[in-house]
């Protein structure tokens, strides 16, 4: 908030209260002294009327530099951090208390850096040795999922469906970690997004035969410039809590309508109180106590990426009755 110029002019007054306090006092101590001595009062009134003008005059001068200054610093305060300290620089000092507040800025701002770029190495460095964990636990994901592959029978179907849940939580958090880097990769590119859909429903069928989950597929072609890699992501996302809280012999419905890509469960639905926060990290509301592994990250991650793909999401959900999630296409032409 800026200040009018008539608090600006009280706040003036309140920092030099000290001076104008000692000048009236030496005034009334001046006339204090006329008066016992018996002197024309003319030859106190004159010297008064000038020392007075001209102490006028200096917080007039004083004043204008008192605001020049505060207006500076104000807009100070709306470039990044990292600037403050080289525009303060250029700046005048003229009192030995500002410069010394400055030294201590300087300081505050060298901690600030160090501490920083401290931050930043270790941030690198522990998503680093993250993602090659994530690298080398597919490994021995892939190597069960090949041992697995030709044998048939309940503990295996079994172990195939937990060994595909472990798969999906480990891309989830590698992909949480190519969010928070700088060098994401987006490859806007025209493509096909009902092969895209089938394609991923592919790596769920198992989990629909499974648990007996009826699958209504309404898509034809339909071609946008977007991320091919990152769009089954999302969509990876949304059928994976589909799936998760949706019950045994339920209903899954993906349709394509006006641009819209719709994906409807007959699940056990969102709270209303829930929903406001639902995109949040870390938030699971009611469901999460439910699910005891839920993590919040899904539908956060989700939401990042459709935000960086200009992709609209719209949640629609209520309890015992099913979800809704809509994902609005046109902007991505």
């Amino acid at each position: 908030m800026i200040l009018t110029n008539k608090m600006l002019f009280k706040q003036f007054l309140k920092d030099h209260k000290t001076l104008i306090f000692c000048l009236t006092l030496l005034s009334l101590t001046y006339f204090i002294c006329f008066l016992i001595f018996r002197v024309n009062y003319f030859i106190f009134l004159y010297p008064t009327i000038i020392f007075y003008l001209i102490f006028i005059i200096y917080c007039c001068f004083e004043y204008n530099k008192f605001k020049k200054k505060y207006l500076e610093l104000k807009q100070i305060l709306n470039v990044d951090v990292d600037q403050i300290v080289e525009i303060i620089d250029t700046q005048a000092f003229d009192s030995m208390e500002l410069k010394e507040f400055y030294k201590i800025v300087e300081k505050i701002d060298r901690e600030f850096k160090k501490l920083k770029n401290q931050t930043k190495y270790q941030n690198n460095k522990l998503e680093e040795d993250i993602s090659t964990w994530i690298h080398q636990i597919k490994i021995p994901i892939t190597a069960m999922k090949l041992n697995l592959e030709d044998i048939d029978s309940n503990q295996s179907r079994e172990l195939k469906s937990e060994l595909f849940r472990i798969e999906l939580y480990v891309e989830m958090i590698l992909n949480y970690f190519r969010l928070k880097s700088l060098s994401t990769d987006y490859i806007f590119v025209k493509t096909d997004i009902n092969l895209v859909i089938r394609n991923e429903l592919k790596r769920f069928a198992s989990e629909f035969i499974k648990r007996k989950i009826t699958l209504e597929l309404h898509c034809e072609t339909f071609n946008y410039v977007t991320d091919e890699k990152w769009l089954a992501f999302v969509f990876d996302q949304i059928i994976s809590n589909a799936l998760k809280y949706t019950p045994n012999g339920g209903v899954i419905k993906i349709s394509f309508i006006d641009d819209n890509l719709i994906i409807e469960d007959s699940g056990i639905g969102i709270s209303s109180n829930d929903l406001p926060r639902i995109f949040e990290r870390g938030y699971t509301g009611y469901n999460g106590r439910i699910d005891k592994r839920a993590s919040g990250l899904g539908l956060y991650l989700t939401k990042q990426v459709c935000d960086n793909l200009n992709i609209p999401i719209q949640l629609e959900s209520k309890l015992n009755k099913g979800t809704k999630v809509i994902l609005d296409l046109k902007n991505t032409y």
